[in-house]
């Protein structure tokens, strides 16, 4: 499964991996962990940042941890 981060912490996620984090995630609850999607996000879709990374996760270790809409 192809996914995408949007991000300004490039140069550190590709040097260091991903480091949760906190947020809503467009919920009415505090999430722990790192948002993915499966396309590309603007700002008014709640992605921030300079860079667009792009993932190829296989669907059996994704798919515990996805939401489906």
């Amino acid at each position: 499964m192809k996914l995408y981060h949007k991000t300004f912490a490039a140069d550190a996620i590709l040097a260091h991996g991903f480091k949760d984090s906190y947020g809503s995630y467009l919920t009415n609850q505090i999430w722990c962990g790192v948002w993915l999607s499966d396309r590309p996000l603007d700002v008014n879709e709640g992605a921030d940042g300079d860079t667009l990374l792009s993932l190829e996760i296989p669907d059996e270790v994704v798919g515990k941890y996805e939401w489906i809409e």
